[in-house]
């Protein structure tokens, strides 16, 4: 399992959460200076950028600005193995563009089992286009505090109907990034370090990760055919490859080989 590969070096530091004032008053330090407010950190042409901007989930994959934002109603559609980072959507069917990664900084204390999937969540945190060095494809995620639970809800909906082909793209893959999905009919076809596996379906190829559920490759090897995989896309910005992350043994349902 490569937890690391989710802990983004994020320049932006979640430093503190104060002021009665705001509904969140934030201090980022960003590694280029001592004390830090955001005034200073995240000109983005705003009076006030310490005031966050509420926001939905598809606007932000949509913007693409660096900005404090508020979502005040999402879904968490998975959870990171460690239970300190998440995803999360605008709704429990999930749809492309509807879905994002939130990262609570390398520190975070894992979150409680009652923010498990399907949990409703209002959080606000810095949205922003995360890359590694050297630079590649850019990760649309939120760099955020302890979100706010609000209830439990239905088990998430992932979309499905596409193959891996598109799933596993770059380019193509882009709306999917983040989202719970589903694909058909696959088959293990190589095995790696870190219990990643290699999927193949008629169309094309994708790596499964144990990023979100912790299960051994010994247990999929070489050969073992799945009628369906439901998982979190999820762009790998240090390798630059788009990853399914399944979340639980239930994701992961036999079938014919294709």
């Amino acid at each position: 399992m490569r937890v690391a590969t989710l802990l983004p070096l994020a320049s932006a530091l979640l430093a503190a959460l104060a002021s009665p004032a705001r509904s969140q008053d934030w201090t980022f330090a960003d590694g280029f200076e001592t004390g830090t407010t955001c005034a200073w950190s995240l000109r983005v042409g705003s009076a006030d950028p310490c005031t966050p901007v509420p926001m939905t989930v598809l606007q932000i994959r949509l913007d693409a600005t660096t900005r404090l934002v508020q979502l005040s109603d999402v879904v968490i559609t998975g959870r990171t193995v460690d239970g300190r980072h998440y995803w999360v959507g605008d709704d429990p069917i999930s749809e492309p563009d509807h879905g994002l990664f939130v990262f609570r900084g390398a520190s975070a204390s894992p979150l409680d089992p009652s923010f498990d999937l399907g949990a409703h969540v209002e959080l606000t945190g810095l949205s922003l286009e995360f890359d590694s060095t050297p630079p590649g494809n850019r990760r649309t995620e939120i760099f955020s505090g302890d979100p706010v639970l609000l209830g439990s809800g239905s088990p998430p909906v992932p979309f499905g109907g596409l193959p891996l082909s598109t799933l596993g793209a770059i380019d193509a893959g882009e709306p999917l990034e983040g989202v719970l999905v589903v694909t058909s009919n696959a088959i293990v076809t190589a095995t790696g370090p870190d219990d990643r596996l290699t999927l193949s379906d008629a169309t094309g190829t994708m790596v499964m990760d144990d990023l979100a559920f912790d299960y051994s490759a010994a247990s999929y090897p070489v050969g073992t055919c799945f009628g369906s995989v439901t998982g979190v896309s999820h762009l790998d910005v240090v390798a630059d490859e788009r990853l399914l992350l399944p979340t639980s043994a239930a994701d992961l349902v036999a079938g014919p080989c294709p």
